[in-house]
């Protein structure tokens, strides 16, 4: 019998610090048992983060992606009109 395999979106929102570290651990949590991760940052600026260095050694397992601040508004736009 086929395996069913399922995704999983994990949203990480708020003020302040911490969000860019808590989706690193739980994606290389992922990639360790064996799964494929696509991490989806919206970034304002310029922004270094050490994290997505580290990233880099997981090769096709890890990927990431940033996204300009108009890439977010269609996002967000596209969002509102499928949940309202």
């Amino acid at each position: 019998m086929n395996e069913l395999r399922r995704g999983l979106i994990i949203v990480n929102t708020g003020p302040g610090k911490g969000k860019t570290t808590a989706a690193m651990g739980t994606a290389f949590r992922a990639v360790g048992n064996g799964m494929k991760v696509l991490m989806l940052q919206f970034i304002k600026g310029s922004w270094h983060y050490g994290e997505l260095d580290a990233a880099k050694v997981f090769g096709d397992k890890f990927r990431t992606a940033i996204l300009s601040p108009n890439t977010l508004c269609r996002f967000r736009a596209s969002m509102a009109k499928l949940f309202g």
